[in-house]
C-alpha cells in the first residue's frame, strides 16, 4: 500500500512503468506488469493540481500555482520552463 496522499494524474512512462502523482507532491513509479515499486518517490515538496505528463522521455506536473515543473530523469532534479 502506498500512502502519498490522493492521486491527481497517472500516466505510462517511457519505460512502461506507470506513474503517480499526488495531491500532497509526490511522484511516483509503479512496475505495470507487477505492481512493484521502482526506484525512490520524489517528494517536490509543493502541492500538485495536475499531472504527471509524458513530454519526450521526462514526465511533467503542474503545482496548485500553476507552476510547470519538469523532472529532468526520475529522481532528479526539477526544473521550471
Amino acid at each position: 500500500s502506498f500512502d502519498y496522499g490522493p492521486v491527481v494524474g497517472v500516466c505510462k512512462t517511457a519505460t512502461g512503468d506507470i506513474a503517480f502523482a499526488s495531491k500532497t507532491g509526490c511522484v511516483w513509479r509503479l512496475r505495470a506488469a507487477t505492481g512493484e515499486a521502482v526506484g525512490t518517490p520524489n517528494d517536490l515538496r509543493q502541492p500538485l493540481a495536475f499531472g504527471p505528463i509524458l513530454v519526450g522521455d521526462r514526465l511533467a506536473v503542474v503545482s496548485t500555482d500553476g507552476t510547470l515543473l519538469i523532472m529532468q530523469g526520475f529522481g532528479g532534479r526539477v526544473t521550471q520552463p
